[in-house]
């Protein structure tokens, strides 16, 4: 699959198969779930959100927009398809492709997780598309972690919690790698206490980021993107 000058993907004769039945297994599997709709359930979802979910998981699709996502399917799947996995959503309301087209691109938007992830594994996705620069460098693995620290705390106005089992787990390291990577993003003026860790109300340590001192590469100098034109430069200086 490759990428045309209007960010819809070209897809293959075979690719546009798959994604098809993927499509059409997604809504009829997610229809078939909804017979028994309770509005008062918090486990039901549109048709069309589970759809979307399930094409936003296929990696090579990740990149495009609502629309663009819309564009794509619509040319693959049949309307009346769509229409009607909406309408197990929406009742008797009238069904129109706008309708759908509006639903679909503003869904595909919205998700965060895909299927089978948690927040911190879409975070880590996230920031692994999304590297930054930390004010020092003190390795790789602590750059990733700041990275994870920004994505979550940008969509909670700068605040974010790090129980360290946890991330321990996702970054693969030990809990006390955590801990010191934590203390070093207070040293650097990254994370500020917002809250104490309180073992009564199991409630984690609760931080404030500043966003603004964890750039992206492209905001910075190469010699502070670059760990060996840093000792390079440090090395030119001694001599």
């Amino acid at each position: 699959m490759t990428a045309t000058s209007g960010g819809v993907p070209k897809v293959t004769k075979q690719e546009r198969i798959e994604l098809r039945d993927l499509v059409l297994n997604a809504l009829n599997e997610q229809r078939c779930k909804n017979e028994d709709y309770d509005p008062a359930s918090d486990h039901w979802a549109s048709p069309l959100w589970h759809a979307i979910r399930t094409v936003k998981g296929v990696l090579d699709y990740q990149g495009l927009d609502g629309m663009e996502s819309w564009e794509l399917i619509r040319s693959l799947v049949p309307l009346d398809a769509i229409l009607d996995a909406s309408a197990t959503l929406h009742g008797c309301c009238p069904e129109t492709e706008d309708d759908a087209a509006a639903e679909w691109a503003s869904a595909w938007d919205k998700i965060r997780y895909l299927p089978g992830e948690t927040i911190l594994d879409a975070a880590l996705r996230q920031a692994d598309l999304d590297p930054v620069v930390p004010p020092r460098y003190r390795g790789d693995g602590y750059a990733r972690f700041l990275a994870v620290c920004k994505v979550l705390a940008s969509g909670q106005g700068g605040k974010i919690a790090i129980p360290e089992e946890k991330w321990a787990a996702l970054l693969r390291v030990r809990v006390m790698t955590i801990s010191q990577w934590r203390k070093w993003a207070v040293n650097d003026g990254i994370l500020t206490v917002s809250c104490p860790h309180s073992r009564a109300n199991k409630r984690a340590t609760e931080f404030q980021a500043d966003l603004a001192k964890v750039p992206h590469p492209s905001q910075v100098p190469i010699e502070r993107r670059n760990p060996e034109s840093r000792l390079t430069a440090k090395q030119d200086c001694q001599e």
